[in-house]
C-alpha cells in the first residue's frame, strides 16, 4: 500500500509530463517573472523564522478553507513578516490553480 505522500509525487510527476507537454520549457524561458526568492537566507534573516504556509486543501482534511484567494491570503502573510511562503502546488490533492 502506497503511502499518500507517494501518491503525492507520483500524481505530481504526471501533472509535471502534462504541464511539458502542453507548455515547452523553450516556450517558458521568454515569460517575464518575479524573481525567485532565496529560501534558506529568509529562513536566516529574522528569527524566529516562520515559515506561512498557504494551501487550499490537504489530502486528509479536504478543502480547508472554500473562500480561498491566495492574493489577499498572501497580502495578510505580508503584514505578519514570516521569513518565507510556501504553496503547495499539486492540483489534486492540495487544490491549486493551474496555471498553464
Amino acid at each position: 500500500m502506497n503511502s499518500i505522500l507517494n501518491r503525492i509525487a507520483e500524481h505530481k510527476q504526471e501533472e509535471i509530463a502534462q504541464a511539458k507537454r502542453l507548455k515547452p520549457l523553450a516556450s517558458l524561458k521568454n515569460i517575464d517573472t518575479l524573481p525567485v526568492r532565496d529560501f534558506i537566507a529568509g529562513l536566516h534573516k529574522i528569527n524566529p523564522a516562520i515559515i506561512a504556509e498557504i494551501k487550499k486543501a490537504s489530502p486528509s482534511k479536504g478543502i480547508i478553507r472554500a473562500d480561498f484567494d491566495v492574493a489577499t491570503i498572501a497580502q495578510i502573510y505580508e503584514k505578519m513578516v514570516p521569513a518565507v511562503y510556501l504553496s503547495l502546488q499539486t492540483i489534486t490533492f492540495f487544490k491549486a490553480i493551474q496555471v498553464i
